[in-house]
């Protein structure tokens, strides 16, 4: 089983309607306005309500992710993506909308 984490739950969502993952693939969506995580459960979506980097603190200690999916702050993009680093698996993949100057 692959897993795979969406750093904002709107993303999970897409990612779910399109059918962007295979059985036994997990979409985890990580979202701290509590409207849009609602949202994303409603559509059968595993979300926590919250800030990916507490987020990013207890899954980097378990099982990784094969892939984390967001659109970052911009102006903690850095930490952000230091924080999805560690929630990948080895050879995973860590994609962000980011201003091109990042």
């Amino acid at each position: 089983m692959r897993s795979g984490a969406a750093v904002d739950g709107s993303i999970s969502v897409a990612l779910k309607d399109e059918a962007l993952y295979g059985p036994g693939d997990r979409i985890v969506g990580v979202e701290s306005d509590e409207g849009l995580a609602a949202t994303a459960a409603a559509g059968g979506i595993e979300v926590f309500t919250g800030d990916f980097l507490d987020y990013a603190l207890k899954v980097s200690q378990h099982e990784p992710f094969h892939c984390v999916v967001g659109n970052p702050p911009y102006r903690d993009a850095a930490d952000f993506a230091r924080a999805a680093l560690r929630c990948v698996k080895r050879g995973g993949y860590v994609c962000f909308l980011l201003r091109p100057n990042f």
